[in-house]
């Protein structure tokens, strides 16, 4: 989902194409009375609602308008209503580049942006040079969070993975070794920094570390390679869910049984895991199981707005939510939808924080940053807190 590439020269000749068509906006938003806010505000969305990152993007989405309902419901920001437009990248990027392109020729305050980090590598450069706010969900590869303009609602997996440290120690494993995608800048991250510093924590050595991508199929002669070390515990860091969830059955099938130490992509599927996959932890910034009051707010909000979604919320839905409630956040403390007044009301609410899907939200380089992140246990089938 977070697959590192360069923008080819197709792609920029099709954004330069789009960009010298778009000399006039398309307004979206009816105007303001000086020093005050419209009766709607449309927020423009750019999100991969299909192909490979759109089984995270429509989570995203659902959460964002969760946040929506309730913004308007609720009068936060007094008559104004705020209202999404969303337009599907298909998880191509030059589609995201067309769609950004398009949305910072209109008049909308703020950007909400992608969950593939593949798709906000195209797109940040856009919005940077039009000074367009931009709010990604999940997004956190190298690349996207670039400027004074973009912000992501969502903690890097690879700040949180050395967490489960304390989780595995009853273990007393004497070993890891990692299996990671290569193809991805999140997931390279995830296995040549952030499970060393797992394997570090614990006070042992990494015996081996494979690579895979993100289209495996088939994981098991990468599996009876790393086995041949006998690591005692096996840290993995894949881009999909179902990626994810092929290795681990793999592992347990070619006889591992030790404590795997993933990431919170899993969280979509952890109820479907089962028993057999044995031992599994992730960290996450969100948990709706998790006895916060900011938690259980948001689980009793989902559960209102979204009563059909019996798989949620999930950590995708905490993202959308929490990107939403940061842009209308900005807007009112700018109390106007002048997108350097939004910036700068940006830059406030940050520093700030809020609580939000969790509690003590706060953004550090305009990156969600969060205390105390929650490590799940995947016990016989049933995901458990630790913490």
């Amino acid at each position: 989902m977070k697959k590192q590439a360069l923008a080819t020269t197709a792609v920029m000749g099709a954004l330069a194409v789009a960009l010298a068509g778009c000399g006039s906006s398309a307004s979206t938003t009816p105007a303001a009375a000086a020093g005050g806010l419209p009766p709607t505000i449309t927020l423009q969305a750019v999100q991969d609602l299909t192909g490979p990152a759109g089984y995270a993007g429509t989570y995203v989405q659902r959460g964002a308008q969760v946040a929506v309902k309730e913004i308007n419901d609720t009068g936060f920001l007094g008559s104004t209503k705020i209202d999404l437009a969303y337009a599907d990248t298909r998880s191509d990027r030059q589609q995201a580049g067309i769609l950004a392109t398009k949305a910072a020729a209109t008049d909308t305050p703020v950007l909400l942006g992608t969950t593939a980090s593949t798709s906000g590598q195209v797109i940040s450069p856009i919005v940077e040079r039009a000074k367009l706010p931009t709010i990604y969900a999940i997004s956190t590869a190298d690349g996207v969070n670039i400027g004074r303009y973009t912000y992501r609602a969502s903690v890097p997996a690879a700040t949180m993975v050395v967490a489960q440290a304390e989780a595995l120690k009853k273990y007393s494993p004497k070993s890891m070794s990692i299996i990671y995608d290569s193809d991805a800048d999140g997931t390279v991250l995830l296995g040549t920094k952030a499970m060393p510093a797992l394997a570090e924590k614990l006070g042992i050595p990494v015996k081996a570390s494979k690579t895979t991508v993100s289209t495996t199929a088939d994981y098991t002669a990468v599996v009876s390679s790393v086995l041949q070390d006998k690591p005692d515990v096996v840290g993995i860091g894949l881009v999909t869910a179902a990626g994810g969830t092929a290795l681990i059955q793999q592992l347990r099938l070619q006889g591992f049984t030790g404590p795997i130490a993933a990431t919170s992509v899993l969280d979509s599927v952890s109820g479907k895991l089962g028993a057999g996959a044995g031992d599994v932890y992730w960290a996450t910034a969100f948990n709706k199981n998790r006895a916060t009051e900011a938690t259980r707010n948001f689980d009793k909000v989902f559960a209102q707005y979204c009563a059909t979604c019996a798989d949620g919320p999930t950590e995708y839905d905490a993202s959308g939510y929490d990107a939403v409630w940061t842009a209308v956040r900005a807007i009112k403390e700018a109390n106007s939808v002048d997108r350097e007044a939004v910036t700068a009301g940006l830059e406030k609410v940050a520093a700030t924080g809020f609580a939000g899907s969790s509690d003590g939200l706060k953004y550090v380089n305009r990156d969600f940053q969060i205390a105390s992140p929650a490590v799940v246990w995947l016990k016989a089938g049933t995901p458990t807190l630790t913490n």
